[in-house]
């Protein structure tokens, strides 16, 4: 949709049953919705006739300590329909200005042509619960111009586009205090362009995304007027949203030709037949998820030892859930990442296995991990203070650890399985007996099978030598004995509840 979109969307509201609305009840609409987002919406001059609204100059204006945004609409018409509904029709020549403090701490400036095909948008409902429903054949936004430190060394262009687009956007204002919205498209391209005039560098990126969809809910908004997004979640405040498409792609293409070494050129590519994302913030805590299918990452550089080096996965999942609020009890947290059907391109293993010895089986793996922590201080309002205030915090200035479970680990690959489950307590009142970090108390266990098998066929193919194989082979003894299958080693390390550490039976603390 692009941040032009994401503007006009953002002016507008959320559910109820139709209702004769004005032309006026709109226009306090957008403006009642702005405030609530920390916004001002003014027009230049106004004039009404009939049910119709016609605003000249309109401006929707958002600032903050680093960044200000003001969106121009020469005119916008309001109009009853005579059903109950308002039609609203925009300029097809909006702008969009955007001043910020780039990462040098320097003030810059872009400014951003905002355009569309067949706009449509409807307002129904009443003035406290309003619901705007929109299509479009295509929008669009452009970079028109950049400002900036040495700016004037380069040429840059950039555009979003997105076609056949529809989206609903509404907001009950009593007694919920509720925003939903949800916006489709057929298609979403990004084109970026960047080139230095003396030609030394140049970045050429093309990504683009089909039948994408967005849904975002948010209840409690009223609590946002607190001074800390801590109050904030404490008052009741939730937000949730999802993503989704179903192909993705990118390219990217980048040239570097410096004086002071070789020429270097290639390009980034990859894309996904499906994926999808999502995250909820709340009181109960932070949670994300992402699942992604049949994806393909792939690297071609000519300078590299392989010139082309390409992952593939049949699927990717990650999710995770931390507390985000300050507490004195343990709160619930975990991460479980699952990789199924990993694989990489012929060019890679040619470099480490021409003669195919070695398994290629796909790899798999799993790591399920969950515990119970507690912040002394929220990490979202110490995150809000800035970069060096959340990076040089401590975690035990933050939080304490009271229990860690690894859950399940599972890892196959070149013909190997590692597996592995364990829990532990830590005592936060016992600092002394491992230096400064609180005492843990439980057990981890850990199974590797295949190991001699893989280092025979690494000795029959060259990457190790015989003599570094025994080496490695007294080591694993060491830590490890024989397991209940052939060709397999079990390992079990205990922390007891006086700090021995303890491996395979043996006291090594």
């Amino acid at each position: 949709m692009g941040l032009g979109g994401a503007t006009m969307v953002s002016l507008l509201g959320t559910t109820a049953a139709l209702a004769d609305l004005t032309a006026d009840e709109v226009w306090q609409g957008w403006q009642d919705s702005a405030e609530r987002w920390g916004a001002d919406l003014t027009a230049g001059d106004s004039s009404a006739e009939d049910g119709r609204l016609v605003l000249e100059d309109v401006v929707y204006r958002f600032s903050d300590d680093r960044v200000t945004m003001a969106h121009t609409m020469p005119q916008v018409v309001l109009e009853q329909t005579g059903d109950g509904r308002v039609a609203i029709r925009l300029s097809d020549d909006m702008r969009l200005g955007v001043d910020f403090v780039d990462g040098a701490g320097d003030a810059a400036r872009m400014e951003l042509a905002v355009s569309h095909d067949d706009l449509e948008i409807h307002a129904s409902g009443t003035p406290e619960q309003l619901q705007y429903d929109s299509t479009a054949a295509r929008i669009a936004l452009e970079l028109e111009h950049l400002e900036g430190p040495d700016t004037e060394d380069f040429d840059s262009e950039l555009s979003i586009v997105v076609t056949d687009f529809t989206a609903r956007d509404a907001y009950d204002a009593e007694p919920a205090d509720a925003h939903e919205a949800f916006m489709e498209a057929g298609l979403i391209e990004l084109a970026l362009r960047y080139e230095e005039h003396d030609g030394s560098h140049h970045t050429i990126l093309d990504w683009s995304a089909e039948d994408a969809g967005l849904t975002y809910s948010a209840t409690g908004l009223a609590a946002m007027q607190e001074e800390t997004m801590q109050a904030a979640l404490a008052a009741g405040l939730v937000i949730e949203g999802a993503v989704g498409h179903s192909g993705s792609q990118y390219v990217a293409e980048i040239m570097d030709d410096l004086e002071d070494r070789p020429r270097e050129e290639g390009t980034i590519e990859g894309g996904a037949a499906e994926g999808s994302a999502g995250f909820g913030l709340s009181a109960e805590g932070l949670s994300y998820d992402a699942t992604s299918r049949d994806a393909v990452y792939r690297i071609v550089n000519d300078a590299m030892p392989a010139p082309v080096m390409e992952l593939m996965m049949e699927e990717l999942h990650f999710e995770t859930r931390l507390p985000v609020v300050e507490s004195d009890e343990p709160q619930g947290f975990g991460t479980l990442l699952r990789i199924e059907g990993a694989t990489v391109g012929d060019d890679l293993w040619a470099m480490v296995d021409p003669d195919g010895a070695l398994p290629r089986d796909p790899a798999t793996v799993l790591v399920d991990v969950d515990g119970r922590a507690n912040w002394e201080s929220s990490p979202l309002d110490t995150a809000a203070a800035g970069p060096r205030s959340f990076l040089t915090q401590s975690p035990a200035q933050m939080g304490a650890l009271h229990e860690l479970n690894l859950n399940a680990l599972s890892l196959r690959f070149l013909g190997t399985h590692l597996s592995g489950d364990g829990a532990f307590t830590f005592d936060n009142d016992d600092l002394e007996t491992f230096q400064g970090m609180p005492r843990p108390e439980g057990s981890l266990t850990l199974v590797l099978e295949g190991a001699e098998a893989l280092i025979d066929q690494l000795i029959a193919t060259g990457v190790i030598r015989q003599e570094d194989a025994m080496g490695a082979m007294m080591m694993m003894s060491m830590f490890a004995q024989p397991g209940e299958t052939e060709d397999s080693l079990t390992t079990t390390l205990e922390i007891d509840a006086d700090g021995g550490v303890i491996a395979n039976g043996q006291r090594l603390r």
